[in-house]
């Protein structure tokens, strides 16, 4: 055989062989590593209502919106200043107020509600893009009338609007709540021991995937070796 063909078929094996190699590790990559996922966590965003007078802005927002039975509601009501000048504000001892309906549409809690809310006013400057904020609790109780007040709600589907003081009458879209029953406990369960004369089987372990790795690096070579001492031969006979 030729020297020139020998040289061919050498670099064509080379080439060959290269080829096997890189993609062998590539298999074993992608066997034993994979692709990376993430982990990370997506936050739920609170559910926010709002509602305006063209001038100031109230927001409502709660932490959520499905609940258990007597677990507290929590929210946040804010007043913004949305135009672009200053606005004077007229604090009163009720600047933020909000309402609790049933499925039915009917008031079972108001916050303002046999509350004593102090006589006072007093005028302050807000400008633009300015606001305050106040944190309430809602404790799934009733207080529509005094024979209730306290009274815990039922299960079912609820209602929420956010309110500013009479001054302003500003009132948001309703939120829509979902109270469930508590969950019934489940009880514990005995534990009973039965004598056995024969002992469990030992479950084998799991078989390692690291051999399988070996085996195909040592094929590699093998091949590796094989195709090398194939071209010697070929160039020694030229």
């Amino acid at each position: 055989m030729a020297v020139g063909s020998c040289l061919k078929i050498g670099r064509f094996s080379t080439a060959f062989l290269l080829t096997l190699i890189i993609s062998g590790f590539v298999m074993v990559g992608n066997l034993h590593f994979g692709t990376a996922q993430s982990n990370t966590p997506t936050s739920t965003p609170a559910t926010t209502a709002s509602g305006g007078n063209g001038t100031l802005e109230l927001t409502m927002t709660l932490d959520k919106t499905s609940l258990s039975l007597g677990e507290s509601v929590n929210l946040t009501l804010t007043l913004t200043n949305i135009s672009k000048q200053t606005v004077s504000f007229t604090h009163t001892g009720l600047d933020f107020d909000f309402k609790v309906y049933n499925g039915t549409n009917n008031l079972v809690y108001q916050y303002s509600n046999f509350l004593i809310i102090p006589d006072f006013t007093y005028i302050v400057p807000l400008p633009p893009g300015e606001g305050f904020s106040a944190n309430f609790t809602w404790m799934q109780t009733c207080n529509f009338n005094e024979q209730v007040t306290g009274n815990p709600v039922s299960p079912g589907t609820y209602n929420i609007v956010g309110e500013t003081g009479s001054t302003y009458g500003i009132q948001t879209t309703p939120i829509q709540l979902t109270i469930v029953g508590a969950p019934t406990a489940t009880p514990t369960p005995t534990l009973t021991l039965t004598p056995s004369a024969t002992a469990p089987s030992a479950t084998a372990p799991p078989t390692p995937e690291f051999p399988s790795v070996i085996i195909i690096i040592v094929t590699l070579m093998a091949v590796t070796v094989a195709i090398l001492f194939n071209i010697k031969k070929q160039s020694n006979k030229s």
